[in-house]
């Protein structure tokens, strides 16, 4: 039997050449406790842990949990890079 092909190693999220774009992403992973070398996985991962802690109805901050999710949307949808 041949041996099981290696999965592809998981992509780090796009990075721009924009100087701005660039401060943005990094602003956005910062928000998450995430460097530049983050995945979409540690993205992820990295927002749902803060989403359960902040949460409005689990008693945390309204206004940190938005701001924890504008910061995953941004990192997550393309359209909204633009």
């Amino acid at each position: 039997p041949e041996p099981a092909p290696e999965p592809d190693p998981e992509p780090e999220l796009p990075r721009s050449n924009r100087g701005w774009e660039k401060q943005a992403q990094v602003a956005n992973l910062k928000v998450l406790g995430l460097g530049l070398g983050a995945t979409k996985k540690d993205v992820k991962r990295a927002y749902r842990k803060l989403a359960v802690k902040h949460h409005p109805d689990k008693g945390g901050d309204e206004e940190r949990f938005k701001i924890i999710q504008e910061a995953y949307e941004n990192l997550t949808d393309p359209t909204k890079n633009k």
